[in-house]
């Protein structure tokens, strides 16, 4: 069953684009800002900030230090799990989009993948993160995924 994703946006129409939301400043709660300066200055959720202090203590609680984010978006959460942690943080999205996050040297790499399509590019030394992609993926989309991670 794949969940449904119900929200408005300003100036989508047709089919859900996430890279054009990114690109577009009117979505706000999607839009990836274009210089480091401006994402800094982006207001969080306080629910990311409670859920990355979650992370980090569970993180602590093991002998791994390196994170890899699927689908991670705006890259909110993994923001602040870098913010308080001294984790090498990894964040992906599927399009060109998360390249701008590279670009702001925060994390310790961003990249284009599709975790659909290609091998993960990580190995047993981390831990991976699904931030929100529940809501894209069928039941057995969302099991293919989670067996690449075995």
């Amino acid at each position: 069953m794949k969940l449904k994703h119900f929200a408005v946006f300003n100036n989508l129409k047709g089919s859900l684009d996430w890279e054009k939301l990114r690109n577009d400043s009117n979505e706000a709660a999607y839009f990836l800002p274009n210089t480091k300066d401006e994402y800094l200055r982006m207001p969080i959720n306080e629910y990311y900030s409670s859920l990355a202090k979650i992370i980090v203590n569970e993180i602590d609680n093991i002998d791994i230090k390196d994170i890899f984010s699927i689908g991670s978006g705006k890259a909110q959460i993994e923001y602040l799990i870098k913010k308080n942690s001294d984790f090498n943080v990894i964040v992906s999205d599927y399009n060109d989009s998360v390249l701008r996050l590279k670009q702001f040297g925060i994390f310790n790499d961003a990249v284009v993948f599709n975790v659909l399509k290609d091998k993960l590019p990580m190995n047993e030394n981390y831990v991976i993160i699904f931030p929100r992609i529940d809501t894209e993926f069928t039941d057995k989309q969302l099991t293919d995924i989670f067996e690449k991670c075995w």
